[in-house]
């Protein structure tokens, strides 16, 4: 079945998280997953960015993550659900708090790191995280990796879901991101990220590290804040979208929910 074109599409950054490169990055995104002082970030940082956020008209969405600073948030923990609960709902009202004294809150959560792929690959945890967030509040959208359990496990639980790639990260034959550990995985070359977005967009897909073409339909795109030259990175991404007549525009503003 033929996918209908995209003319629109989401730029999303993890911000945040002490790289420096929020003020820079703000005016070309149109979604912001802040971190919420579980793998980074603290009420100061939190309050800064949703400002930013508010100030460029930016989508705003809490990123919360395993409550380990010391590994930025991408090491693998085995938490009990209790444990991942305590974690998840202690970011997520720190956060909305927060956004309250400016008038605003979350709209949709984006999770981080080795908790963000233990969900995509892993129909338990994705359950777990889900159930949590529903628990928080229904009415928060997820953003989430395509073509993982995160999907389906949102939908399950009637959370509004919205599907990402990544710009600044290789894929694997069967869907899912490329270890860090693995040579290519992490993506720096702006030509080669702009061809990989330009798959994403134009073909609804990414070509693996194994050279398969893997399709994957996408609402947003997402690019680490903390990634070297990210701010170059993203640039590179406008324009070339730009030229492609891509709109970027945030997802929550667009119409076809999944």
């Amino acid at each position: 079945m033929t996918q209908s074109p995209i003319t629109s599409i989401d730029l999303n950054a993890d911000l945040g998280e002490g790289a420096g490169t929020d003020e820079a990055l703000m005016p070309l995104i149109s979604s912001a997953n802040i971190a919420c002082g579980g793998h980074a970030g603290d009420e100061e940082t939190m309050a800064r960015s949703i400002g930013l956020a508010l100030a460029h008209n930016v989508s705003i969405g809490a990123h919360p993550g395993f409550e380990d600073k010391e590994n930025f948030g991408r090491t693998r923990l085995n938490l009990s659900f209790d444990q991942l609960r305590d974690q998840l709902l202690r970011q997520l009202d720190r956060f909305q708090s927060l956004a309250a004294t400016q008038g605003t809150k979350a709209r949709y959560v984006k999770v981080h790191g080795a908790l963000a792929n233990m969900a995509a690959e892993q129909a338990e945890t994705a359950d777990h995280v889900m159930r949590i967030v529903r628990e928080f509040d229904p009415n928060l959208s997820i953003l989430a990796l395509a073509n993982s359990e995160q999907t389906k496990a949102a939908k399950a639980h009637g959370l509004k879901v919205y599907d990402e790639a990544f710009a600044d990260r290789a894929y694997t034959a069967d869907g899912q991101l490329a270890s860090r550990s693995l040579d290519g995985a992490v993506l720096h070359d702006v030509l080669h990220i702009t061809k990989h977005i330009q798959n994403i967009v134009q073909k609804q897909g990414v070509v693996a590290l194994d050279a398969q073409f893997v399709p994957l339909r996408a609402q947003s795109i997402c690019v680490h804040g903390d990634t070297p030259d990210s701010v170059a990175i993203v640039a590179a991404i406008v324009q070339a979208l730009a030229e492609q007549n891509i709109e970027i525009k945030s997802f929550l503003d667009s119409q076809g929910d999944t």
